[in-house]
């Protein structure tokens, strides 16, 4: 064994060490790792559209021609709130409490500390459109200038439709 070392070489010697070493570390690895249980299969899944591309889009959020009894109170809040809102040149307390009969506490609490004069000036609503609605919630949009709207999500509170949000939309 002295004699074949001696022919190999040190540098030789360690070299081949090390790669009996590098491929029992692998060897060992693939058998650890043939013993874990495999992934489960899944099914494919079936890609096929369910509307013929003719038809537009196959997900609508809620049915666009749905009408409700009350859809004239939501147009009514919707618009009384709005035109409270546009009333930029009152003092802070007064603008608030214009908003607080059609707005949740919650808008109220977020409004309070906002000065009126952030508000568009020149700006007068113009008829409000329903977006989205069910029982008790509405989305509502009111035009208040050319390319700018006021974004509403009404809520329906003890029989009364009450402001929740507000955002503006420009464009």
């Amino acid at each position: 064994m002295r004699r074949l070392l001696r022919r190999i070489g040190a540098r030789t010697g360690i070299s081949l060490g090390l790669i009996l070493v590098v491929a029992a570390v692998v060897v060992f690895a693939r058998i650890i790792d043939d013993q874990r249980a495999a992934p489960p299969i899944r099914p494919p899944v079936d890609w096929t559209p369910t509307v013929p591309a003719t038809e537009g889009d196959d997900g609508p959020v809620a049915d666009p021609t749905a009408t409700y009894a009350d859809d004239a109170a939501v147009l009514v809040a919707a618009t009384e709130f709005t035109t409270a809102w546009l009333r930029r040149t009152l003092p802070a307390d007064e603008w608030l409490d214009g908003l607080r009969p059609r707005a949740t506490d919650a808008l109220i609490e977020r409004l309070t500390g906002v000065d009126p004069l952030s508000v568009p000036e020149d700006a007068t609503p113009r008829t409000p459109m329903i977006r989205e609605r069910s029982d008790i919630h509405a989305s509502v949009v009111v035009a208040i200038g050319t390319g700018d709207a006021v974004a509403l999500g009404l809520v329906l509170d003890d029989d009364q439709w009450l402001v929740g949000t507000l955002d503006r939309e420009t464009g």
